[in-house]
């Protein structure tokens, strides 16, 4: 952080799992499920907020991408449009 205070004090990364084949949605995919349903197409959910509990976006990921992807990606978005 370079000494400067967060801006985005806090942000989540959940999984969502498919039922089946999931066609109708790209951004399902197989990846590292923390549901233990590895062998079920996901999706990766980032969220972000203030201090005081506020969610300030959130994003939803392929279900393969690693949460330092996620993550770093919501809270530039979010940091650019709430200045």
């Amino acid at each position: 952080m370079n000494g400067r205070q967060a801006k985005i004090p806090w942000a989540e990364v959940a999984s969502a799992y498919f039922e089946g084949e999931a066609p109708k949605d790209p951004r399902a995919r197989r990846g590292h499920s923390r549901d233990h349903g590895s062998d079920c197409k996901q999706v990766l959910i980032a969220l972000v907020g203030a201090k005081e509990g506020i969610p300030l976006g959130h994003e939803v990921f392929e279900g393969n991408k690693h949460d330092c992807q996620t993550v770093g990606s919501i809270v530039r978005e979010v940091e650019q449009l709430c200045g």
